[in-house]
């Protein structure tokens, strides 16, 4: 990723931020986002959560979570130190022998950290899944059971969501490296 994609990915996150804040302009800088990111990432938009919208007095529709959303997955894009296409491409026709992670257990600790929405009781939680994935991941077992072992953190995660099942997927990719 070049020095002047990650500015730019640290100043939408900002821009994000400052948005997510209050309704006016939101939908403006949410279709701003999708529409600049689905042009770099193949599929951005479609990992992005949108909710039913209300009509406000005011004429404004509310898209603060969206882009509350946004602001989480380009976070994770730098964190991750990994090219975004990695995220969001679905090539299939692409060769794909290796795959590299690029991201250690105390970057997601880190990130989840980060989460603004969690309350501290639940980013222990997640916590402690993200230690016994390291455990599993450092274990001396065979892949399948490693992923035997990691199945039901999986399905704990699918109940998560998109910002904490992503953080926790590029884990479960390293059991396979």
């Amino acid at each position: 990723m070049t020095e002047a994609m990650i500015n730019m990915i640290q100043n939408d996150i900002y821009r994000c931020a400052k948005a997510s804040n209050t309704r006016a302009g939101s939908k403006r800088m949410y279709e701003a986002m999708i529409a600049r990111y689905n042009t770099l990432f193949i599929g951005f938009g479609d990992v992005i959560p949108t909710g039913p919208k209300t009509h406000y007095p005011d004429g404004e529709l509310d898209y603060c979570n969206e882009l509350n959303c946004i602001k989480e997955k380009l976070e994770l894009v730098l964190i991750a130190g990994m090219d975004p296409d990695a995220l969001f491409d679905d090539d299939d026709d692409a060769e794909k022998d290796d795959i590299i992670i690029n991201i250690s257990f105390d970057d997601v600790r880190a990130y989840v950290d980060g989460m603004s929405a969690l309350t501290q009781s639940q980013i222990e939680e997640i916590h402690e899944k993200i230690d016994t994935l390291e455990e599993i991941t450092n274990a001396d077992m065979s892949r399948p059971q490693k992923w035997e072992e990691a199945r039901h953190i999986i399905a704990w995660a699918a109940d998560w969501g998109v910002d904490v099942g992503v953080g926790l997927l590029a884990l479960l990719l390293k059991m396979s490296a």
